[in-house]
């Protein structure tokens, strides 16, 4: 099922449905202006998705007035959410589940803001749900902005979700409001790679209710930056919390200052950033809108051939085989 380059506007009810899918590709999905009517639909999300292998790129979602969570993902194995624009969801972002857990997660190049306006339950004031097993989640290169009214605001909290292998790299969060607030809030995770990224407040980083899961930090330890880099986690990842801007006034980029010093982890940065512009992986700052991209030249690329991975067996091919 593949849906691209729609918009779509005025809507009452349910927009995107769809049911016991092996691949879900959606693109350029334009979303706005619409209003939820939960009497005409039972908890009705933006995207109600059902399906082994989901992919959601370049779409622009203006989630107003949808006070449930915004996409809803099921049954699914793989994920592949990237340079989306997410913004003003009155309810959580998005719900991802699958009771035989799934095996990838990707969340990268996105720019979401000023979410959880107005959640129908008060208590779920959570941005990401993750599945209870999960083997990779690799969520990089994003730009978060939090500014939630609610007593309290959590990235990514499920306390029965267990993960093999966490990365979080080349992230800038960034806080507008005192609220309680978390970044990780899960039961346990067996692999945890992070750094480079940037956090405007101090809050709790990383609590797993399991105090077996190999990765764990216990109390205050749990958002204490310097202890958690003396374990050998977040390198290059730097508190800035003076007060000063972090973002640029007119784009969800690092200011020139910030960008000179704080650079990408290489092996994450996508080839391109969430202008659709390229990006040098030696030279990219962090957060979904690199300071440094350019804008791809057809004209100067020699590129010869094809590669790509097959998402099923994930395996590579290329033009060569």
């Amino acid at each position: 099922m593949c849906l691209h380059n729609i918009r779509m506007s005025q809507v009452v009810v349910q927009p995107i449905s769809i049911t016991d899918a092996n691949t879900v590709y959606i693109s350029k999905i334009r979303f706005s202006e619409s209003v939820m009517q939960a009497e005409v639909v039972g908890h009705p999300s933006i995207m109600s998705l059902s399906a082994t292998d989901v992919y959601i790129m370049d779409c622009d979602i203006d989630g107003s007035h949808y006070n449930e969570v915004a996409i809803s993902v099921g049954k699914v194995k793989q994920l592949f959410l990237e340079r989306n624009h997410i913004y003003k969801t009155c309810g959580p972002v998005i719900g991802i589940s699958n009771e035989l857990g799934a095996d990838k997660i990707f969340i990268s190049g996105n720019y979401m803001h000023d979410n959880m306006e107005l959640p129908k339950y008060q208590w779920d004031c959570t941005w990401f749900t993750f599945p209870g097993m999960s083997k990779e989640i690799i969520i990089a290169n994003n730009t978060f902005v939090f500014s939630s009214g609610y007593f309290q605001e959590f990235f990514a909290r499920s306390s029965t979700s267990a993960i093999e292998r966490l990365v979080n790299v080349n992230n800038i969060f960034v806080r507008h409001n005192e609220q309680n607030h978390g970044i990780f809030i899960l039961s346990s995770v067996h692999s945890l790679i992070s750094g480079s990224n940037i956090y405007n407040k101090e809050t709790v980083l990383y609590s797993m209710a399991d105090n077996t899961s190999p990765v764990y930090f216990a109390g205050n330890n749990q958002g204490n930056l310097a202890y958690i880099q003396a374990q050998g986690y977040e390198a290059g990842t730097a508190q800035i919390t003076d007060g000063s801007a972090i973002l640029m006034d007119d784009r969800p980029c690092l200011t020139a200052e910030l960008a000179a010093i704080h650079k990408s982890v290489a092996e994450y940065v996508r080839e391109f950033d969430y202008k659709y512009q390229t990006n040098d992986r030696d030279n990219t700052s962090i957060g979904c809108d690199n300071y440094y991209s350019v804008e791809f030249d057809e004209t100067a690329d020699t590129t010869d051939g094809y590669d790509g991975i097959n998402r099923y067996s994930n395996e590579v091919f290329s033009s060569a085989a």
